[in-house]
């Protein structure tokens, strides 16, 4: 039987569920999200019956269930200002933000944002952006 409590740590099947659900949005593998939602539905009948033994699969539970919020960080991640903006976004607690830049290897989407002469922060939903901005003011209350 595979373990579901999650006691004063959570179970290895809650972590191994939202780090798969967190890993498929951020690299857009539909088999890590696959994976996820197969061990959601072996453990439907826990999360029914006994909700309050397992909190941490439902923060897996509630990820699944809300497309997760992109926050997608354009410009140098080593310019000053830049890292402003990076700190402005993990500054406002969303569990189910996901964070990005367009450098290196991240999902094909923030590729495809377009980069500006001073960097800017798009707040997406699926494909769906909200106007680029570079006010960490704006980020934040955006966020809220």
């Amino acid at each position: 039987m595979k373990e579901d409590y999650d006691g004063a740590e959570p179970s290895g099947n809650s972590v191994a569920i939202l780090a798969l659900l967190k890993l498929g949005a951020i690299t857009d593998r539909k088999d890590f999200r696959q994976a996820a939602e197969n061990s959601l539905r072996l453990f439907a009948h826990r999360l029914h019956e006994l909700p309050q033994a397992v909190p941490y699969l439902l923060l897996g539970l509630d990820y699944w269930l809300e497309e997760p919020r992109r926050a997608v960080v354009v410009g140098d991640p080593n310019a000053a200002n830049t890292r402003a903006l990076i700190h402005a976004v993990h500054s406002v607690y969303q569990p189910n933000k996901v964070v990005l830049g367009n450098i290196g290897p991240v999902e094909p989407f923030a590729r495809t944002l377009p980069a500006k002469d001073a960097p800017v922060v798009f707040l997406c939903t699926g494909t769906a952006c909200q106007p680029p901005t570079s006010i960490a003011d704006r980020i934040r209350s955006m966020l809220k």
